[in-house]
């Protein structure tokens, strides 16, 4: 099976490898100093091609974070920033990975913000860590911002941009 990676160095926790499959059904974290974490789409065929997993149905994701099986619930994605989270539950932690800016996302565990990640063209370009950052929380970071994306617009931002554009184009 081919796969796409994309390796980077976090400042707090080494070298991360974000694997990703040809049909982008399965991406995967694995690294020096966070445990390995995966998610995979089991639906045939993706119906969402604006998310990198291909879905935003939680029935058709399992997710994995050091062996253990968990529970991945993304909201719709739609037209709030809001609507563009992911809950996940594994490993005994309650995961939550929102939008803060238009590229960036923001991780929360058990309620805390424990970090940042910032996505440049679908890759992770920048983390921010907390110091009570576990790795396995990194790891999942790494993983829902892989597999969903980072960061949303404001409505107001879509909705001007919609009328700007509707005014500029030629009838």
């Amino acid at each position: 099976m081919v796969h796409n990676e994309f390796t980077f160095t976090d400042a707090n926790f080494g070298v991360v490898r974000i694997t990703a499959s040809q049909a982008h059904d399965e991406i995967s974290v694995t690294g020096e100093q966070v445990p390995d974490c995966g998610l995979r789409r089991t639906s045939t065929k993706p119906d969402r091609p604006d998310v990198p997993i291909g879905t935003r149905n939680g029935a058709e994701l399992v997710i994995t974070l050091s062996g253990q099986t968990g529970s991945v619930s993304p909201a719709p994605g739609k037209y709030t920033r809001g609507s563009y989270r992911v809950d996940a539950l594994c490993g005994g932690s309650s995961y939550r990975f929102e939008p803060s800016s238009p590229t960036a996302s923001r991780l929360m565990v058990n309620g805390t913000v424990l970090g940042e990640i910032l996505v440049h063209e679908r890759r992770p370009d920048h983390a921010s860590w907390e110091p009570v950052a576990r790795p396995q929380d990194v790891a999942m970071g790494y993983l829902l911002a892989a597999a969903f994306g980072a960061g949303a617009r404001r409505m107001l931002g879509l909705v001007l941009e919609g009328l700007f554009n509707a005014e500029s184009s030629p009838l």
